[in-house]
């Protein structure tokens, strides 16, 4: 001034800012200030004004830069079908998580004083086997400043398809018929119709002399595969294959008893011992393999000796037992009896044929008998046996 050393100045601010955090009047507002000064003679300046815009023009940022919105991202475990994904992560479950979208973001002026909405829920993209949804959420200020940022929702269906009518494990004789191939099916929760997957193998021998042939195991296995390639466990049948069934009679009515034999040779019992023993009974099993048949082998059977019984009787009647074993190629057998019988059927002989019993008579009488009396009676014939037994021989006694 031009007279007083120092003037008096006179300050005055004053400003805009609005009373609520969450308006937007909060953080953009003028502040005003004014300057005058007054001298000794109360002479009066003209006013100095200055005005302070304060403006808010950040969006909100990430608390933490690498903690995005990426953090969020869920990937499903409930092996959703797509169709079921659009269902569940709709709008709904979007809204649902604004609140974790919010805890990752601040405003450089509001701080916290920021909302979170759903910008978008995008179209469900891929299919049953992989899918995703990305929902894209809007983060502002309260004066409209604002950034965006997707959490992404992934899934598809790892549910393997499950089997029904599993058919249980089954035994059956080899005469049977081997139980056609069941119909399995299969239930999946996204493939209307899994595909069937069907495997058969047998562990069944080559050789039909042996029993493998005939006894054996068929393995059948299925199981099914959806649209996603699930596979799902696998369902397993085990036919056992059977023969318990010994051989049996061709003709029933025909029996071994049609091979016994009635011997005509009017042999001794020593004598038919040695006639009809081993080798005699092992030389008949062929006719004794051709009255029977097995159910499951055929005609693969083997006949063998399996005793040639003692002789019982005596020179006069004896009998001699063979028992034979028929049995398959599995160890199923029977038996049967071939019997032979006869007997000593001849007369003595003359052990000479030229000396009979006429040698032993009488050649002439020469002396007269007297009234009653008898010379050739019961007691001299009974005498002369010692002397017709002499003449005489038997193939027995």
């Amino acid at each position: 001034d031009n007279c007083t050393t120092t003037p008096r100045i006179i300050f005055a601010e004053s400003d805009t800012k609005g009373d609520d955090p969450t308006m937007c009047s909060f953080y953009e507002y003028v502040i005003t200030r004014k300057w005058s000064a007054i001298d000794d003679c109360g002479n009066v300046s003209t006013t100095c004004v200055q005005k302070i815009t304060v403006v808010d023009d950040d969006a909100p940022i990430l608390k933490v830069p690498e903690v995005g919105c990426s953090s969020l991202n869920v990937p499903d475990m409930n092996n959703l079908c797509l169709d079921e994904a659009v269902a569940m992560y709709g709008q709904g479950y979007a809204a649902g998580r604004t609140d974790e979208v919010k805890g990752l973001y601040e405003d450089v002026c509001a701080e916290d004083n920021i909302t979170v909405t759903v910008m978008t829920v995008g179209d469900a993209q891929g299919n049953d086997c992989d899918w995703t949804i990305t929902i894209t959420y809007k983060i502002e200020d309260p004066c409209g400043n604002f950034t965006t940022c997707d959490v992404v929702i992934s899934g598809g269906d790892d549910e393997a398809p499950t089997l029904d009518n599993c058919p249980a494990d089954d035994e059956i004789s080899c005469e049977e018929n081997i139980p056609d191939v069941a119909t399995v099916t299969a239930s999946d929760n996204c493939t209307t119709t899994p595909r069937i997957i069907f495997a058969q193998s047998d562990d069944k021998g080559t050789d039909p002399t042996m029993c493998s042939f005939y006894e054996y195991t068929i393995t059948r296995k299925w199981s099914a595969i959806d649209d996603c390639g699930n596979v799902s466990t696998t369902c397993v049948q085990e036919i056992t294959v059977i023969d318990d069934d010994a051989p049996v009679l061709k003709v029933p009515e025909v029996t071994c008893a049609s091979l016994d034999f009635t011997d005509l040779n009017d042999l001794c019992i020593d004598e038919a011992i040695t006639m009809y023993g081993q080798s005699y009974a092992e030389g008949r099993t062929g006719e004794v393999k051709n009255l029977y048949e097995d159910v499951c082998a055929g005609d693969n059977i083997t006949v063998t000796v399996m005793s040639v019984g003692a002789a019982q009787g005596n020179d006069c009647d004896w009998t001699i037992t063979i028992t034979y074993k028929i049995e398959d190629t599995c160890g199923n057998f029977t038996t049967c009896d071939v019997v032979i019988s006869g007997g000593d059927d001849e007369a003595p002989m003359l052990e000479i044929s030229e000396v009979d019993c006429s040698s032993l008579g009488v050649s002439e009488i020469t002396e007269c008998l007297d009234d009653g009396q008898v010379i050739y009676d019961l007691e001299w014939a009974q005498n002369q046996i010692g002397d017709v037994e002499a003449l005489y021989v038997d193939i027995c006694s």
